[in-house]
């Protein structure tokens, strides 16, 4: 188990879910390096006044999620009443979709839209309640390399939810309710230090390069256009430490220095991060462009990289994940 990549963690609950997801909350510390989402079953005719219950309990900041705004660690997302909240790269949309099945907000919709957005960098849980609502999203993540955690059946109010979860999820952990928080802590945090600062300003680029200069112009290239610059490494290796700081967006080269080429760092970066990648190299090769057909990449630029040509593919590559400069946040 590797601890310190999650970033995104949802919370799913239902009936008896309020005081352990008080709990959950209570134990997480200011500057947690994740940003956590919470849908609790509502009904369509009541008023939720949740964010002020858990704010009450909460060294984090608590407010509903409003649609459009900018995912950012150390913040809780509530779900708002009669709205399915859905994570898009970097920013939260809500939707009035149909219920899934029963349920607006759905636990699963939550679920399912983290797992295909942030892949391995999501930790979910499934608190007290009856029925099943969560158990597919739950599934959902496990399958796309996140962490899947339950409440304790035994001691849940309604045991259904994380029972059903269980018995059809691969769970990593079943927990007592004041177990959990330190637990999210534990998979969040990153030494002293949380980099990851949100996605909601300028697009954020990975560079993986092994050559020092053209690592310095790629970077001033990538900024001069408007966009940030994550990190810039020099090995596959060090391409998946810096993952963990969720970039929109990496630009690989394929011959590296270090035992992952940029191929396999390529593979790995989509297949457990689902992070977009753009191949930069000087190598056109048969059997380097029948290798790197396989990562399914967004876009391929040979060396010398033209500043015109590297803004076209970021920008196609971006718009591809419905992420664009100057975007409203």
């Amino acid at each position: 188990m590797e601890f310190g990549k999650t970033r995104i963690v949802v919370i799913g609950g239902s009936a008896g879910s309020l005081m352990p997801l008080q709990r959950v909350i209570g134990a997480l510390p200011g500057g947690i390096g994740a940003a956590v989402f919470v849908v609790e079953h509502l009904a369509v005719d009541s008023d939720s006044k949740l964010p002020k219950i858990l704010s009450g309990d909460s060294r984090l900041p608590v407010r509903f999620a409003t649609d459009r705004e900018p995912i950012a660690p150390g913040r809780i997302y509530v779900a708002p009443r009669d709205e399915h909240v859905v994570l898009e790269r970097g920013r939260v949309r809500l939707q009035r979709s149909p219920k899934d099945p029963y349920n607006r907000p759905a636990i699963n919709v939550l679920f399912r839209s983290a797992a295909a957005v942030y892949a391995s960098s999501v930790a979910g849980i499934i608190l007290s309640g009856m029925l099943s609502d969560g158990v597919a999203g739950l599934w959902a993540i496990k399958n796309a390399g996140g962490i899947a955690v339950v409440q304790d059946p035994a001691e849940a109010a309604f045991g259904d939810m994380p029972r059903n979860a269980v018995q059809n999820v691969v769970v990593d952990y079943c927990l007592r309710a004041a177990e959990i928080g330190p637990k999210i802590v534990q998979l969040a945090e990153v030494g002293k230090a949380n980099r990851w600062t949100g996605s909601g300003g300028m697009p954020r680029i990975l560079i993986v390069e092994d050559e020092a200069a053209q690592a310095i112009d790629l970077e001033d290239q990538v900024r001069s256009l408007g966009y940030a610059v994550m990190a810039s490494v020099s090995t596959g290796e060090d391409a998946l430490l810096a993952v963990r700081e969720l970039p929109d967006l990496a630009l690989v080269d394929i011959r590296l220095a270090g035992k992952l080429d940029g191929i396999e760092t390529a593979r790995v970066l989509k297949e457990r991060f689902n992070v977009p990648v753009i191949y930069t190299t000087a190598h056109d090769d048969d059997e380097t462009i029948r290798r790197l057909k396989g990562t399914f990449p967004s876009g391929y630029l040979g060396k010398p990289i033209r500043s015109k040509d590297l803004h076209g593919a970021i920008e196609v590559a971006l718009s591809a994940c419905g992420i664009t400069v100057g975007s409203p946040e």
